[in-house]
């Protein structure tokens, strides 16, 4: 097997394996609710590459976690590179709906066809060799319909008139086939960028929800990695914040129960530690509960 054929085989397949993943976890993202979505506000590439390199790191210690942080969801930390590779076709997805059609084009050029058939009408109309009140009834030089919809009414004038005005325009037949021609396809694309926005609002849900799947299993596993490695304090090189040097917009703040001086009496008082919410002083790293999957 040639390199090339490696390589384009290889591609093939991390697309299945990327398309499966998003299909398997249908059901996990169908179960977030509307509040608990996390605002993409990184780099959706950038936070997949982090957590696609910090998983190998992660799977090394599960059997620690298991021993060790048994309050966590194990099976949940699992799915991680799963979770990954399904935001990754959630965001190509999206991507690939959203990208602009070729309106403007389309309109720039039909606003310039207007102008020039409008010229000559107003000219052979004036010579009286078409009917002006034609003229009267076009619609603006403003917005993909009123210009769309005049192209199409002087392509019909300048037709239905072939036989008054041959020799007597410098309109050519390929301007008039350009102007219908660009009527058509701005009334195609209209109706195309109606189903689009459906399609696109369908794929931003799935990519928001794909999101908010791995940041929330993403930080079970930092906290994981914190509680085992708590001594060692290497959290951030074994599981980096999605959030490091772009200032931090969603709690990742791992700081262990602060413990409450022991209160005076004959009998010594043991540390008590208080959780509060996360990333507050005194807070507990495992104030989320476990990601369903």
């Amino acid at each position: 097997m040639s390199k090339s054929h490696a390589a384009a085989k290889s591609t093939v397949e991390q697309s299945t394996t990327f398309a499966t993943s998003l299909e398997k976890t249908a059901k996990a993202r169908a179960s977030l609710s509307a509040d608990a979505l996390v605002p993409i506000n990184i780099d959706i590439p950038s936070a997949f590459i982090s957590v696609m390199a910090a998983v190998p790191r992660i799977n090394a210690m599960r059997a620690a976690i298991v021993e060790h942080a048994p309050m966590i969801d194990i099976d949940a930390i699992d799915h991680l590179e799963m979770y990954a590779q399904a935001l990754g076709e959630a965001n190509g997805i999206y991507l690939a709906a959203s990208q602009p059609s070729d309106l403007t084009t389309l309109l720039n050029r039909g606003i310039e066809l207007r102008a020039l058939l409008i010229s000559d009408a107003q000219a052979l109309a004036h010579r009286g060799l078409i009917d002006a009140k034609f003229l009267s009834g076009l619609r603006g030089a403003v917005g993909y319909v009123n210009v769309s919809t005049d192209l199409n009414t002087l392509y019909q004038l300048f037709q239905s008139n072939k036989s008054a005005i041959v020799g007597k325009s410098a309109v050519t037949p390929a301007e008039l086939t350009e102007a219908h021609t660009i009527f058509e396809k701005i009334s195609a694309s209209l109706a195309q960028r109606e189903l689009q926005s459906e399609s696109v609002a369908t794929a931003a849900d799935t990519r928001h929800r794909a999101f908010t799947l791995l940041v929330a299993t993403y930080e079970q596993a930092r906290r994981a990695v914190a509680f085992v490695r708590w001594a060692e304090d290497d959290v951030d090189k074994i599981a980096p914040s999605l959030w490091a040097g772009r200032g931090r917009h969603y709690s990742t703040d791992l700081q262990p129960p602060a413990p409450v001086a022991p209160a005076p009496a004959v009998t010594p008082v043991a540390p008590q530690f208080a959780p509060v919410g996360l990333g507050l002083p005194g807070g507990s790293p495992f104030t989320n509960g476990p990601v369903n999957h």
